[in-house]
């Protein structure tokens, strides 16, 4: 946990204009901490976002995890 906030200002990374950056960070640092459980669906959509497989969408994602809630699995 602390390797994710030692050398990151997390209200930079907050306020910063790039939202894919912004949500894994987050997702990251929230699974680290125990503060939710980030599906392997989320993990793989993040990660084919950030390799440039697909591009990203806070809708898409909202979505995503909205349907993995709905059917218990996490």
């Amino acid at each position: 946990m602390a390797a994710l906030t030692a050398n990151v200002n997390p209200t930079e990374i907050y306020a910063s204009d790039d939202m894919l950056i912004t949500d894994s960070y987050f997702s990251l640092l929230h699974y680290a901490s125990g503060e939710e459980i980030v599906t392997d669906t989320e993990w793989k959509y993040l990660l084919d976002c950030l390799n440039g497989d697909r591009g990203y969408s806070l809708d898409e994602k909202l979505h995503m995890t909205d349907l993995n809630g709905l059917d218990g699995s996490v």
